[in-house]
């Protein structure tokens, strides 16, 4: 069992770091302000501001929402891992009090 356990706390792992980095790769795409016609004239340039703030707050928040999420999955990762060495010690205590079941 705690080689399954192992492989668990391992792919949660992974999973975290692959998550955050996914985050941080979200907050740094920035096609820029004019891309959503920012430096147009009047009402047309105030909206692709507009667009462009909006673009940025969802893409900052979700990468929050990726790094907590990473943080999440490495507290479960640490969670399993303890799980696994109680199921260990657990073992070790029943072999040595009982050697001839195991």
């Amino acid at each position: 069992m705690s080689d399954t356990l192992s492989g668990t706390v391992s792919a949660l792992r992974r999973a975290a770091e692959n998550l955050a980095d996914a985050g941080n790769r979200l907050r740094a795409v920035d096609p820029g302000a004019e891309t959503f016609g920012a430096g147009g004239p009047g009402q047309l340039g105030e909206l692709g501001r507009d667009l462009y703030r909006q673009w940025q707050r969802a893409l900052d928040a979700r990468g929050r929402e990726a790094a907590a999420h990473s943080a999440r999955l490495h507290d479960d990762a640490d969670a399993v891992s303890t799980a696994a060495g109680g199921y260990r010690d657990v073992d070790d205590t029943a072999q040595r009090q009982q050697p001839e079941v195991m």
